[in-house]
C-alpha cells in the first residue's frame, strides 16, 4: 500500500468524480506537469511546501479524507 505500490509503476491520479488531477510516474510526488501537488509519506498524501497539510490516507488504490472517510483521490495504474 501507499508509496510501496507506488513506487512500482504509473499512476494517473484521478479524484472522486474520475476527473484527472495529475499523475505519479514511480516517485513519491502527484504532479500535474511540472507542477508538485501533493507529497506521498508512507500512507499519507500531503500538499507539499513548508505548511504542508493532510489531506488523505491511502488505502489500496483509494486516498480518503482522514476527516471524513470520503474518498479524495483514485490511483489508476497506467
Amino acid at each position: 500500500q501507499g508509496i510501496q505500490m507506488i513506487q512500482n509503476g504509473e499512476w494517473t491520479v484521478v479524484n472522486a468524480s474520475g476527473a484527472p488531477v495529475g499523475r505519479v510516474d514511480g516517485d513519491e510526488f502527484i504532479r500535474q506537469g511540472a507542477n508538485l501537488l501533493y507529497r506521498i509519506d508512507g500512507n499519507e498524501i500531503y500538499t507539499v511546501g513548508s505548511n504542508a497539510q493532510l489531506v488523505a490516507n491511502i488505502d489500496g488504490e483509494t486516498a480518503r479524507s482522514p476527516q471524513t472517510g470520503q474518498v479524495v483521490l483514485r490511483f489508476l495504474r497506467d
